[in-house]
């Protein structure tokens, strides 16, 4: 679902989870992608951030 989370196995992904990723945006650069699927390093940065986050709480 998420390729740019590398996992050894596969965990299912939190709904709640899933629904921020795909209501933020990256904003670091001009292509303004979803975290659900960034497509550039900062993005990629900003989405691992958020899942951290979220799974701290």
């Amino acid at each position: 679902m998420f390729p740019w989370i590398k996992r050894k196995t596969a965990v299912p992904i939190d709904p709640a989870l899933q629904q921020v990723l795909e209501t933020k945006r990256c904003g670091q650069c001009p292509r303004n992608c979803r975290l659900s699927d960034p497509k550039c390093g900062r993005g990629k940065k900003q989405a691992e951030i958020t899942v951290k986050n979220h799974t701290n709480e």
